[in-house]
């Protein structure tokens, strides 16, 4: 599977809160400021199952659930 970051390389990433844990955030940005969004973290059933909203700015707006 091909990711984001091997797609653009130059992308600009940052995690914040605890990485692994509810609340933990990844922000990126990048593609010359085409790109911009963030997925966060907020459910955590261990061995079963993670819940991720997504916050997608650019190039399109959109709020999907993972």
């Amino acid at each position: 599977m091909i990711t984001f970051l091997e797609i653009d390389p130059s992308q600009e990433i940052e995690i914040r809160g605890i990485d692994g844990q509810v609340g933990a955030q990844y922000h990126w940005k990048d593609n010359k400021g085409k790109d911009l969004g963030l997925r966060e973290i907020k459910t955590i059933i261990p061995l079963k199952y993670i819940k991720t909203e997504c916050n997608i700015q650019k190039p399109f707006e959109a709020n999907p659930t993972f």
